[in-house]
């Protein structure tokens, strides 16, 4: 990840290899690939638990950390932020 930029509603990030994939919060929100909301896999596969997210229409990311060299965690105004977007992840999410 070259860069990563926060506007009112979607969040944009810019790649080394010069791509851009847009994200709405929304969609990032109801994506979070943390155990409570996605749910979580055993050896086999199975996945046990997660609740489907719906996300209101005005959440906000209020801050952000890096996580290592390989992700983000993100702090949303919901209260949530568990969840650790990879940037393979985060490359998957287009708005």
């Amino acid at each position: 990840m070259k860069k990563l930029t926060l506007f009112e509603d979607i969040l944009i990030v810019d790649w080394i290899d010069g791509q851009e994939t847009i994200i709405s919060y929304v969609k990032l929100r109801e994506s979070c690939p943390c155990a409570m909301c996605g749910g979580e896999s055993d050896v086999m596969g199975n996945i046990y638990g997660g609740e489907k997210v719906t996300a209101n229409e005005n959440i906000k990311i209020l801050k952000y950390s890096s996580i290592g060299h390989y992700g983000i965690q993100f702090y949303f105004s919901d209260g949530h932020k568990d969840g650790i977007y990879t940037f393979d992840f985060l490359k998957t999410l287009q708005k």
